[in-house]
C-alpha cells in the first residue's frame, strides 16, 4: 500500500465511526433521546390511619426512556390498600396498622432501563385493643402459647403485632384468618395442615422466612410482595406456577 494509500485509510474508518454515531443517536432519538428518569419529582412520606379510606394518591409518571413504560410498587401494601399499575394511584382503606415501611416506586421501561422514588408509608392504629377473630383452634393455640395466653382469652391486634415467630412443623392449619395483624412476624412454619388460601399472609412484609409444606396450596401469588423472604419451603403442595416468585 503506498503512503497515500495509508493517509485515506484512517479517514474511511473515521467515516464508518461516524456513520454508527449518527445511527445510534438516530435510534436514541426515535426511543426518546433521553435516559428513563423521575426528574425532579418525590413522594412524601405517607401516614394513614386505619380503617379510614385514603385520599388517592397519584404516583408521578417517568420521562424519557423506551416506551412502553410499566410501574411497580414493593414491598407488598398494607391490607386494604392497592397500586393500579395503569393509572398509578394508590388508592383503599387500610385494614391494619403497620409501622413506617419504606416503600420503592419503580418505572421500567421497554429496554430494562429503571428509575425509582422511595418514600415511607405508616398506618396508626384506630384501636389497638380490638379483638382479633382467629378462627382456626389449632392457629389459635400456637398463637396463645407465643402470647403466653390462657386458652380462650381475648387476643387484641396490639397483641398480634408482637409476635415475630410461629413454627410447628405438624399444626394441622387450615385456615389463617387473623394472621394478617401479625406485622412483625419473621418466620412462619406451618406444615401438614389443609391450608388453601393464603391471602392473610400478603402484606407480612417483615416474613424473612416461611414454611407451609404439606398443605393444600395451589396459588402462590399472594407471596410476591413479600420481597424480605430468603427461605421458603412450599414442599408437597398442588402448585403448578411459580412465575410470581
Amino acid at each position: 500500500m503506498n503512503r497515500t494509500a495509508l493517509a485515506k485509510a484512517p479517514l474511511g474508518l473515521l467515516a464508518v465511526l461516524c456513520l454508527l454515531v449518527a445511527g445510534l443517536a438516530a435510534k436514541a432519538t426515535a426511543q426518546g433521546g433521553t435516559a428513563l428518569s423521575f426528574g425532579s419529582a418525590s413522594v412524601a412520606d405517607q401516614s394513614y390511619t386505619q380503617n379510614t379510606a385514603i385520599t388517592a394518591l397519584t404516583l408521578p409518571a417517568a420521562s424519557g426512556g423506551t416506551a412502553p413504560i410499566a410501574y411497580s410498587l414493593s414491598p407488598a401494601l398494607p391490607a386494604g390498600l392497592a397500586f393500579n399499575t395503569t393509572t398509578q394511584v394508590l388508592s383503599g382503606t387500610p385494614e391494619v396498622a403497620r409501622a413506617a415501611t419504606e416503600y420503592t416506586y419503580t418505572a421500567t421501561d421497554d429496554a430494562g432501563d429503571e428509575a425509582s422514588i422511595t418514600f415511607d408509608i405508616t398506618v396508626t392504629a384506630d384501636d389497638p385493643d380490638r379483638a382479633v377473630t382467629i378462627s382456626d383452634t389449632a392457629l389459635r393455640a400456637l398463637i396463645e402459647t407465643e402470647l403466653g395466653k390462657t386458652s380462650g382469652a381475648t387476643i387484641t391486634e396490639a397483641d398480634m403485632a408482637t409476635l415475630t415467630e410461629i413454627t410447628e412443623t405438624s399444626a394441622g392449619v387450615a385456615d389463617l384468618t387473623g394472621l394478617k395483624y401479625a406485622t412483625a412476624l419473621t418466620t412462619l412454619e406451618l406444615g401438614s395442615g389443609t391450608i388453601s388460601d393464603i391471602s392473610p399472609l400478603t402484606s407480612l412484609t417483615a416474613l424473612t422466612s416461611l414454611g407451609l409444606a404439606s398443605n393444600s396450596i395451589s396459588d402462590i401469588s399472594e407471596l410476591s410482595g413479600l420481597t424480605a423472604l430468603t427461605h421458603l419451603n412450599l414442599a408437597s403442595n398442588s402448585i403448578s406456577d411459580i412465575s410470581d416468585l
